[in-house]
């Protein structure tokens, strides 16, 4: 087979034309890089192909010396040009010289989502289309495998279960937030697979139905005192955990799975991944959730606590965007809980400075009462964000 070269043109940062890089999967590239770029370019690409990466810098205004670079380089096993993010003289000397030779000059229009013939104009535009892995590799992330626990049901029945508690978000809130009020399982800490607990005085039969349908798939057991059928205020209920995984998909990973399983529903993103740990030079970071979305990167911090209004977790969710696009990405925070009255006024002073801080981050806040609607409001975004790209 044929050696098929790609040069590519540099000065920002490399990722846009990283993309390229990926969907054309060239033999070897030629990356010409402006030499006022701080970027390493060759290290992005190298992380890409099994060939050869080839870097040229030029001066990024002397059109003379750009078009001797590129003429040197040109033969017949380039079979394109990117320009996405070189300066602009650079991309007009390499226009030209695909105009006159005939090979397409792409240009990566990430916010349509889509690669560009320049000189083909009257060719459709490729759609971008990357996996997760491939998209991690533009950004020399690599996911850590972690060790998960064991559990006693099924993955299709624990996304059944998932499914119900996020269709059932508002009633789900307070059941979960009662399993884990006073349990250093909340923190995410090994405990005993027993609660211990006391029916509350507000709940109803939603309340205890849902319970009943979690003990149905096997998420958990119920024992109540006196042979009762159903528990009175304040009457002791045992709630038993079969394994690990299941008490730790009640205290958390349930919400990823709903917020991964309608996204999957949807068929609106390219690839998407849940509960991702990374390597990185301080220690790991963790993601519940990547989708891509034309090479665009939609991340998500799921928290299903009592009290999920801590800056922190946004801070967090902010540090891995800048790893992976920074602002180029969508932000989501999703929570099974509701917003607080403003007549709890610490509770929802705590909510309404970190709704602040959301809107600094241009980060999308879901709450328990958006759940149900996670499929539309996905769609929406995707169309007309809340917080549009730059």
């Amino acid at each position: 087979m044929a050696q098929k070269s790609l040069i590519l043109l540099f000065g920002g940062r490399p990722q846009p034309n990283a993309v390229l890089a990926v969907m054309e999967k060239p033999s070897r590239i030629i990356a010409v890089v402006s030499r006022d770029s701080r970027y390493n370019a060759k290290e992005v690409l190298e992380n890409l192909v099994t060939g050869t990466v080839i870097e040229k810098r030029v001066p990024p205004y002397r059109i003379d010396q750009i078009q001797r670079v590129l003429e040197s380089v040109l033969d017949e096993k380039v079979q394109a040009i990117g320009v996405t993010g070189a300066p602009v003289p650079m991309a007009v000397v390499a226009y030209e010289l695909g105009r006159q030779r005939g090979i397409p000059v792409y240009y990566v229009n990430s916010s349509h989502g889509e690669i560009i013939d320049l000189v083909h104009a009257d060719q459709k535009p490729m759609r971008i289309r990357l996996a997760i892995p491939e998209f991690l590799k533009i950004y020399r992330l690599h996911i850590a495998d972690q060790p998960g626990p064991r559990f006693a049901t099924s993955p299709t029945k624990r996304y059944q279960v998932a499914r119900l508690l996020g269709q059932h978000s508002l009633i789900t809130g307070h059941v979960l937030a009662w399993l884990r009020r006073n349990t250093s399982a909340q923190e995410g800490s090994a405990s005993d697979l027993l609660l211990r607990k006391k029916w509350p005085t507000d709940f109803q039969d939603e309340h205890w139905g849902l319970l009943q349908q979690l003990q149905h798939f096997g998420i958990l057991t119920i024992s109540l005192s006196k042979r009762r059928m159903k528990p009175g205020p304040r009457s002791p209920v045992d709630i038993r955990f079969p394994a690990e995984g299941e008490r730790k998909f009640v205290f958390g990973e349930w919400l990823e799975m709903y917020i991964e399983d309608v996204a999957r529903e949807t068929n609106l993103l390219d690839d998407i991944q849940r509960g991702i740990y990374f390597k990185v030079e301080d220690g790991y970071r963790e993601l519940d959730f990547l989708g891509l979305h034309r090479g665009i990167a939609l991340l998500g911090s799921c928290k299903a606590t009592r009290r999920p209004w801590r800056k922190s977790y946004l801070d967090e969710l902010n540090a891995v965007a800048d790893l992976m696009g920074g602002r180029y990405t969508w932000h989501f925070f999703f929570t099974d809980q509701v917003s607080p009255s403003q007549s709890d006024h610490n509770a929802y002073r705590s909510f309404d400075e970190f709704m602040a801080h959301a809107r600094r981050h241009r980060i999308r806040v879901i709450t328990a009462r958006d759940l149900p609607n996670w499929g539309q409001i996905l769609s929406h975004e995707l169309k007309s964000p809340t917080y549009p790209l730059i």
